[in-house]
């Protein structure tokens, strides 16, 4: 695990999701921000610069979440922010198309506590 807490910018359109990142990520000592759309998750990880982004691929709005990872590593100031793509999609094409968007890492949904801190891990 990181030595330090990490500032973790989750984007999820699910309130129940994003209240269980929430539980998740403050157990293990990180301070969590949320979002629950696209658009706002630019909006703060713009103003907020998280350490990480937690980012639900498939959400309604005026684009999807592999659009969100495209701005995010074009705008320099959140080009560096790492992102885990997560998605309750089985299709191998999401984590492709995620992959090719430069996500850093995908988990699939549901998934554990031990996963999720374990994906966080790899990329510090």
């Amino acid at each position: 695990m990181p030595e330090r807490s990490l500032r973790v910018l989750a984007i999820e359109d699910d309130r129940d999701n994003l209240h269980l990142l929430q539980l998740m990520l403050e157990r293990a000592g990180h301070v969590f921000i949320g979002a629950s759309s696209a658009p706002e998750g630019l909006e703060i990880a713009t103003r907020e610069s998280p350490d990480l982004i937690l980012l639900d691929i498939k959400m309604p709005g005026p684009f999807c979440g592999q659009e969100a990872i495209a701005r995010l590593k074009s705008m320099p100031q959140t080009r560096d922010i790492k992102v885990i793509v997560q998605t309750a999609s089985v299709s191998h094409e999401v984590e492709e198309d995620a992959r090719a968007a430069q996500a850093d890492d995908f988990l699939r949904k549901p998934y554990s506590h031990r996963e999720l801190l374990t994906a966080i891990e790899r990329q510090f």
